[in-house]
C-alpha cells in the first residue's frame, strides 16, 4: 500500500514540476528548464511507462538521442544512470 501511495506521490510531483516549468520557462533565470529537468528524471526513474515512451521517442528522433547521449556524458553518475535507462 506504501509503494502505491509512494510512486503516485512522485507522479503527482513530477507532473507539477513540469507544468511549473512549463509556465515560467519564459522567465530570463533558467528555472524553468531547470524544474522540467527535475520532473522528467524523477518521472522516468518512477514510472516505467514514462521511461518507455522517452525511449521510443529517442528510437525515432537521433537528434534528440545524440542530444541527451551528450548530455549523459556531462552528468553525475546518479543523474547520467537516469538517462541510461532510457537509452534504445
Amino acid at each position: 500500500m506504501s509503494t502505491i501511495i509512494m510512486r503516485i506521490a512522485l507522479f503527482i510531483l513530477s507532473i507539477v514540476l513540469i507544468i511549473g516549468g512549463l509556465i515560467i520557462l519564459p522567465l530570463p533565470i533558467p528555472f524553468g528548464a531547470i524544474m522540467i529537468i527535475i520532473g522528467v528524471s524523477i518521472l522516468i526513474s518512477s514510472n516505467d511507462t514514462a521511461a518507455g515512451w522517452i525511449r521510443q521517442r529517442r528510437i525515432n528522433n537521433p537528434g534528440l538521442n545524440q542530444r541527451l547521449l551528450a548530455i549523459e556524458k556531462r552528468l553525475p553518475s546518479r543523474l547520467s544512470a537516469i538517462i541510461r535507462r532510457t537509452t534504445p
